[in-house]
């Protein structure tokens, strides 16, 4: 599927990009305030677009080709990073310049995902097996944890700034060159639903999503566990910094190579997860990848050398990609074709604007008791409320709507 093969490369150029982000706006921000509370406000500022922008823009993939919102997100987070190229070779790349970068790859994301989500099942097809489409996917996504941090911790460890800066604006780049390769058919684009009908109603953001999402109570179950999800356990990464440095006595390069271990854990368990999605309990899964989630994620808390904190990494990112992936195929499977654009953009308004809140929480929460205690508290308290959830909701073991 030459068309799905464009969307893979583009979502991995572009997802390299807004995590190599997080490597040099976090850290640069981290040295800049001498403080967790830089790389938190990093974290924030990546992740809260999503939280005013998330809903409208899944309404508008519904009504428009879902195409122009990639190319929108991979040219704005170009002209942005180019920008901070320029600052930094004139010595001018300060705290206000790193924390923009951040924003601008939030704002990139939040116009390009939840489109990229809902063609999904248009290219691949209702029965090609949604599951292992979007586990490769997330290969491509959260697999750019390793590609795009594996890259600009080398170039900022070893030569500075301004080299990490270039990487940045080629990803993006490269992104864009690959959306306009994306050839699908036009009533997969967007702007219509299927058989000639309107997108049913005409309200943007909340109004169209959540209205519809009232009546589905299994999407509706997902979309609340994966923001706890999100919340409690994704928030993490701009502890990283002050983790590295507290907890293991390491600077930029651990602190890379732990973003550098959660990339490359997504990828082999993703790849597994494409591989043998026809042959799995979904359902199960889910709530076994919804629990390792959340104890991986206090195991890494309590590591106290680098080598084991790898290890708990790569199985942090193994386990949330898979998560992922599953609430992915569920609630795309599950929702109307006309829809799902405004459905993958309310679960983007909690995947994303929630988590930068609560990565802000997390980073004040961190300068009272250390990151350590918020990383094991965080991944504890996922646990007890997923397992709660799966107990008190028959919805999320049966799949039923």
């Amino acid at each position: 599927m030459p068309g799905y093969r464009w969307l893979w490369g583009e979502n991995l150029a572009i997802s390299s990009a807004r995590f190599s982000v997080m490597v040099v706006s976090g850290w640069m921000s981290y040295a800049f305030t001498d403080s967790v509370l830089g790389s938190a406000l990093v974290a924030f500022l990546g992740f809260a677009p999503p939280l005013l922008l998330a809903p409208a823009i899944g309404a508008l993939a519904d009504r428009m080709d879902k195409r122009s919102l990639i190319k929108a997100g991979a040219a704005s987070g170009a002209m942005v990073s180019l920008a901070a190229l320029v600052a930094s070779v004139l010595g001018a790349f300060n705290l206000g310049m790193s924390l923009a970068l951040a924003l601008a790859a939030g704002l990139s994301f939040t116009l390009e995902a939840p489109a990229r989500t809902s063609l999904v099942p248009g290219i691949v097809g209702e029965e090609a097996g949604l599951l292992s489409a979007y586990s490769w996917i997330r290969v491509a996504s959260q697999g750019a944890e390793f590609v795009g941090p594996a890259i600009t911790t080398v170039l900022l460890a070893a030569y500075g700034t301004s080299p990490a800066l270039m990487a940045l604006v080629l990803m993006y780049c490269l992104s864009l060159l690959q959306a306009f390769r994306i050839k699908i058919r036009a009533e997969v684009a967007g702007g219509k639903a299927p058989h000639g009908r309107p997108p049913e109603g005409g309200r943007l953001g909340f109004a169209g999503g959540l209205g519809y999402i009232r009546g589905e109570k299994t999407i509706g179950a997902l979309i609340l566990l994966v923001g706890l999800h999100c919340s409690l356990t994704m928030a993490f990464t701009g502890l990283l910094p002050a983790f590295s440095a507290s907890s293991l006595g390491e600077g930029e390069r651990v602190y890379g190579a732990l973003l550098t271990a959660i990339g490359l854990g997504s990828i082999v368990c993703s790849v597994a997860l494409a591989r043998f999605a026809r042959s799995v309990n979904e359902k199960q899964l889910l709530l076994a990848t919804a629990v390792l989630s959340g104890a991986t994620l206090s195991a890494l808390a309590l590591t106290g050398t680098p080598l084991l904190a790898y290890a708990a990494a790569f199985s942090v990112g193994g386990t949330q990609a898979m998560f992922m992936s599953l609430i992915q195929s569920s609630t795309q499977s599950l929702s109307r074709a006309e829809m799902r654009g405004r459905v993958a953009g309310v679960t983007f308004f909690f995947t994303g604007g929630v988590m930068g809140f609560s990565g802000l929480a997390q980073g004040f929460a961190a300068l009272a008791v250390g990151p350590e205690a918020v990383m094991v508290t965080t991944g504890v308290l996922f646990v007890v409320l997923a397992a709660a959830m799966f107990a008190g909701l028959p919805v999320l073991r049966t799949g039923n709507r």
